[in-house]
């Protein structure tokens, strides 16, 4: 027996194993509207939120108390843990047991006697707000989270229609508006495309697309507005473009020529894609599209004002536009992956546009998969200010130390996916990304699957390490280790893969 096959014939036993432990599992699972505490840092303890949405214009609260106890709502995280914060001096002085990972930084790790740091601790980090990381599951206060069923005017959600026609339009709009900005989409020329390079032989096609806007010279110098160059965020991002500068959108692509339109990953996940029958391409650059719509110098940009993920995830779906016309491309199998800030990116960019069939955020952390309103690990503070404060709008701002007042949370951005699939993955030994947030997300946004007739992550208990959930549109994995992508989550991902792309060969 060829090794291909024995391989094979391993992964669909080991992925009907897990399969029959995950409805093992939703089986044992505690009653729906239940709440408990939280786990440790890899066992994320079985019941937390319970199954589905409450009633009201809320959804479930969490609370550190016993099943059955009140429900208590999520104070102003300042005031959940401030009196236990570490004051921070003129000197920076570092807290109690941590150790400056450089001289004068606000960031601090746990270290030995000989100054090491401690295997597997994390970053922690004093926000400019003031707020000091916590990586102890007990000490997240309560919360609420809005009900991604309920319309801002209180109304529920009562069928799929009234979900496409009103309420995801609304959750949109509060995502742009509140977070990430708006590209101004009415106000910019067409993109014309040009395929610059197209090579063919009997196994393989690879192009190279360049899109810039009508009327514009792509070979141009890119314009610049405010210091920036006029395409964002520069460089790549495991495959998936960040922007870039220059008057242009590249579109790489690298298929198998099968002769027939083929399934394309971008970020690729994947093992041996082209092996499957399945392409791969990347994204970059952004037309210059920043230096377009800024306001003149001296002016302040307004408070939506589009941010580095915004401004990327316009120019995929400007790709998009231009892959739905490829006839070498299965378009309606368009699959995108990034691993940590590329784990935002791409969420947000799947979320906003329903022509990406399937979305891989990997440790993607707060912004991306994880609930924003849980004080662990990774915060809007930390995002909203200093360096990553570009890649949201000027408004995320105002919930810096507010995370209550936030009008959504990252649960709606997964809801925004539904019925379409994704794969989410991380480490237990990643507290800054709290993977388990990550989970509490998924399963907050079943509800909004089930009402389009599809199952989500389908469970509220999370298997042991290093075994998936892959029975529902959400997949989930947890791989033992700390912020990296594994060659065990790429294998998963595969297998999962294979219950939905067809494997050909390339004629």
């Amino acid at each position: 027996m060829e090794k291909k096959t024995i391989l094979k014939l391993a992964a669909c036993i080991m992925l009907c194993a897990i399969m029959i432990y995950a409805a093992q599992a939703q089986t044992n699972a505690p009653a729906a509207g239940n709440t408990g505490r939280g786990g440790g840092r890899s066992g994320f303890g079985g019941g937390m939120m319970g199954g589905g949405m409450m009633g009201g214009s809320r959804g479930p609260t969490i609370t550190k108390t016993t099943p059955g106890m009140p429900d208590v709502p999520m104070p102003d995280p300042a005031v959940g843990r401030k009196a236990k914060w570490p004051i921070r001096d003129a000197n920076n002085t570092p807290p109690e047991g941590l150790t400056a990972r450089r001289p004068q930084d606000n960031g601090f790790y746990k270290r030995d006697a000989q100054g090491n740091q401690v295997p597997g601790t994390d970053l922690y980090l004093w926000a400019p707000s003031g707020h000091f990381t916590n990586y102890d599951q007990d000490d997240i206060p309560p919360y609420t989270l809005p009900d991604p069923l309920v319309m801002q005017d209180g109304r529920k959600v009562t069928s799929a229609e009234m979900w496409y026609k009103e309420r995801k339009p609304e959750l949109i709009n509060l995502f742009k508006d509140n977070i990430y900005g708006r590209v101004p989409e009415d106000k910019l020329p067409k993109i014309i495309w040009e395929v610059r390079q197209e090579n063919r032989t009997e196994t393989a096609i690879s192009k190279t697309i360049i899109g810039y806007f009508e009327g514009t010279d792509p070979n141009a110098p890119a314009a610049t507005a405010g210091g920036r160059d006029g395409g964002g965020m520069g460089g790549m991002m495991g495959g998936f473009g960040r922007g870039g500068g220059g008057n242009t959108i590249t579109i790489t692509l690298n298929l198998p020529n099968t002769g027939h339109p083929v399934p394309v990953f971008f970020g690729s996940p994947v093992d041996d894609p082209q092996g499957h029958g399945w392409g791969t391409g990347s994204v970059s650059g952004s037309a210059g599209v920043v230096a377009r719509i800024s306001p003149p110098d001296g002016q302040p940009r307004p408070g939506n004002f589009p941010g580095n993920y915004a401004i990327t995830g316009w120019a995929f779906s400007r790709a998009m536009d231009y892959l739905v016309t490829d006839k070498d491309v299965d378009a309606a199998h368009i699959t995108i992956a990034g691993m940590s800030t590329g784990g935002k990116q791409v969420l947000y960019t799947a979320a906003m546009d329903d022509r990406i069939w399937c979305v891989v955020p990997e440790s993607s952390g707060a912004m991306g998969v994880k609930l924003n309103r849980r004080d662990i690990g990774e915060t809007v503070d930390n995002l909203a200010s200093g360096n990553f404060a570009g890649n949201y709008c000027p408004n995320f701002t105002k919930y810096i130390g507010r995370w209550n007042d936030m009008p959504i949370d990252q649960h709606e951005m997964i809801a925004l996916m539904a019925p379409r699939k994704m794969f989410i993955t991380g480490g237990n030994l990643e507290d800054w990304q709290d993977f388990k947030g990550g989970f509490l997300a998924a399963i907050a946004a079943e509800s909004v699957y089930n009402l389009l007739g599809k199952k989500g992550v389908a469970t509220v208990q999370v298997p042991p390490v290093e075994q998936p959930i892959v029975f529902g549109e959400i997949g989930f994995y947890q791989h033992n280790g700390g912020h990296t992508f594994t060659a065990n989550e790429r294998a998963w991902i595969t297998a999962w893969m294979e219950k939905f792309l067809p494997k050909t060969q390339a004629k």
